[in-house]
């Protein structure tokens, strides 16, 4: 009898734990009035929705309005805003006319490096709208 209490909890743990695992996602649109690049992406002006998923730390993804997808990935975390910004937004860097996906930024939360031009450059900030969270 002990030993079905004990393997009865113990699967209890596991499945919470395993739930717990999963992640969440986040999603956001942003209309982008100028072409860009993304990774290895050069994308036009337009509606686009960037999404964060736990489950892959490393990528962000952005569906473009003609329902393309493209990964890209996140280099390192940045700090979060002192006191945090409860905005979303993403961040271009602008050399000339050429615009690059620099930072991705959620409300209250660090934000996401995804590369960006070294020297020379001034950034574009475009707001977001939250979609809210996505269940896994």
């Amino acid at each position: 009898m002990t030993r079905q209490v004990v393997g009865v909890v113990v699967g209890i743990l596991l499945i919470i734990a395993v739930g717990g695992i999963q992640g969440y996602a986040q999603e956001v649109t942003a209309r982008i009035p100028f072409g860009f690049r993304a990774g290895d992406a050069v994308l036009t002006a337009g509606t686009y929705t960037v999404s964060y998923d736990e489950s892959r730390p490393r990528v962000l993804t952005i569906r473009g309005p003609d329902g393309s997808s493209h990964d890209v990935r996140i280099i390192t975390r940045l700090a979060q805003k002192d006191p945090p910004s409860l905005d979303t937004y993403l961040v271009f860097d602008k050399v000339r006319d050429v615009y690059s996906l620099s930072e991705f930024w959620l409300p209250a939360m660090d934000g996401f490096f995804l590369g960006g031009e070294p020297l020379g450059h001034e950034h574009a900030i475009v707001k977001a709208t939250m979609q809210g969270a996505v269940p896994p």
